[in-house]
């Protein structure tokens, strides 16, 4: 796990905020994702 996305498990299932997804896509926009270290991560207190 990478604990670049704030998430909620319930059972298998990873729940994502529509709001945090968009906020993440923005901030790594033109980023490879397959780079851990490339990858900015974002929190919940930025999204409020």
């Amino acid at each position: 796990e990478w604990k670049k996305l704030p998430v909620l498990k319930v059972g298998r299932k990873v729940l994502i905020k529509t709001d945090i997804l968009e906020m993440f896509m923005e901030a790594n926009e033109g980023r490879d994702l397959r780079d851990r270290g490339n990858v900015k991560a974002v929190t919940r207190t930025a999204a409020n």
